[in-house]
């Protein structure tokens, strides 16, 4: 009996470990001018398509930058 409801916790501390794994992602990109030159300090914001939510914005160094641990979904960037 004691064996049958260790393996039954075992089990199911498993499956929960498991349900609870959320796949991140990673968007990179460049944002550049009509010639082609890298945008410096520009302000990128990653929002939601369903929504139009603010998930996260960033700034660019020189001309590039990433949005990182990025739930997986359907978003829009916008440039200031």
């Amino acid at each position: 009996m004691k064996k049958t409801v260790f393996l039954f916790i075992m089990l199911t501390l498993v499956l929960f470990a498991q349900a609870q794994t959320i796949v991140k992602g990673k968007i990179s990109f460049n944002v550049i001018n009509q010639q082609s030159l890298p945008v410096e300090n520009a302000t990128a914001e990653l929002l939601r398509l369903k929504d139009s939510s603010l998930v996260r914005t960033a700034i660019t160094g020189k001309g590039s930058t990433e949005f990182e641990q990025i739930n997986l979904g359907e978003y829009i960037i916008i440039f200031i």
